[in-house]
């Protein structure tokens, strides 16, 4: 007797990234380290685009994405974010093999009572994309709290990255 063909039975659809559970986890887990050193009312900050460790100089939807939603949870638990938008790009540049602060960025921090900046970078691999975010003092260019996650590089992801 011949066997029945086996029913197919779809996977169940996986869902899409939740950019903003996922960044405000990783906002979350900066201000548990900046609170132990500063609290909302003496601290200003200026949330710098996330860029292609690749390449320093580019990024992309969800470089910019990231970025507004740290600014985002940061000026929801009482942090002041100084907006840069309205200026020309700020940005984190290499110089002689060190991360260092733009001249402007330095200029705004002083002028607005900024003592750090939130910066950081992104990598793709082929099915996963690698965020490391940092807090830097100006002042003194020296991280005060680090956080690094991964997502899952689904269509969603994809599309920030490389958008047509």
């Amino acid at each position: 007797m011949p066997k029945a063909p086996q029913q197919f039975t779809p996977s169940p659809r996986a869902q899409p990234t939740d950019l903003i559970k996922t960044s405000y986890g990783a906002a979350d887990a900066l201000i548990s380290q900046i609170n132990k050193t500063l609290s909302p009312e003496e601290s200003a900050f200026i949330t710098a685009t996330l860029v292609n460790i690749n390449r320093l100089d580019e990024s992309s939807p969800l470089g910019r994405l990231i970025s507004e939603h740290l600014s985002a949870r940061f000026t929801q638990t009482g942090y002041r974010i100084v907006e840069t938008k309205l200026r020309t790009q700020i940005y984190l540049k290499r110089d002689t093999g060190e991360l260092a602060l733009s001249r402007e960025i330095r200029e705004i921090a002083k002028k607005h009572s900024v003592r750090a900046i939130i910066s950081g970078t992104y990598t793709e691999s082929l099915n996963r994309v690698f965020v490391s975010l940092k807090i830097i003092e100006i002042e003194k260019n020296v991280v005060m709290a680090a956080f690094d996650y991964v997502l899952e590089k689904d269509a969603l992801v994809k599309s920030l990255l490389n958008p047509t």
